[in-house]
């Protein structure tokens, strides 16, 4: 197993190993990147949506993070950058572009996240 894994078995975010649009230890990969079923896919797999429309949300996603990339400020991986704005849209820049692209990634993210990570409840059943 390669270098980088985090106690648990996780990989930081984003992957040291991705790098230039490619995976960088694809045959090596740990078995969590194997294992590994966005919503996207998962769309695909089980019928809901065909390879066409997965073909065009993931394009659509590469357009508005090559977007992102360059609009954010601040120095850093852009998975960073934009993790900040999401956890917190006042500190967002006044520039209707910057915040119109956050507020699509916000939407379109969902889609690319493993299914298996839900979010967490924020309050307890009474």
């Amino acid at each position: 197993m390669p270098d980088g894994i985090e106690a648990g078995g996780r990989l930081p975010q984003p992957c040291a190993f991705h790098t230039a649009g490619v995976c960088g230890i694809y045959a090596t990969r740990p078995s969590q990147c194997r294992a590994f079923v966005c919503g996207v896919l998962q769309a695909v797999l089980d019928g809901t949506r065909d390879r066409a429309w997965a073909e065009i949300r993931i394009e659509a996603m590469r357009h508005l993070l090559a977007g992102l990339d360059d609009a954010l400020p601040g120095e850093g991986a852009l998975y960073s950058r934009a993790a900040a704005y999401l956890e917190d849209a006042d500190a967002l820049p006044i520039d209707d572009r910057i915040r119109a692209r956050i507020a699509v990634y916000r939407e379109m993210i969902g889609d690319f996240r493993p299914l298996s990570d839900a979010p967490e409840p924020t309050s307890k059943p009474g």
